[in-house]
């Protein structure tokens, strides 16, 4: 699909670089938040989160260890909860 998009983008109206980046890395997002392995880096984090051992030394020992969908799915939840607590006013 996505280099179906990149080759859209050769015969299309001019379309700014970022948008296209833009859109062709939301689709890798969306594409890696689908797999097994996101599924259990999700289950994983929720786990760490539930025992107060998800911070940010846990966030350093997965990228130390290239656990990205594990930093990815932290990332997610920790930016949910962020975005919550602002909602509440905390």
């Amino acid at each position: 699909m996505l280099h179906r998009l990149e080759a859209e983008r050769a015969h299309s109206l001019p379309v700014s670089n970022s948008v296209v980046d833009d859109v062709t890395a939301r689709i890798e997002a969306e594409a890696l938040t689908r797999t097994p392995e996101y599924a259990a880096a999700q289950v994983l984090v929720e786990s760490l989160d539930q025992a107060g051992l998800l911070d940010a030394a846990k966030l350093e020992e997965f990228a130390g260890g290239g656990r990205f969908a594990e930093i990815i799915a932290a990332l997610a939840l920790m930016a949910n909860m962020t975005a919550e607590a602002e909602a509440l006013g905390e």
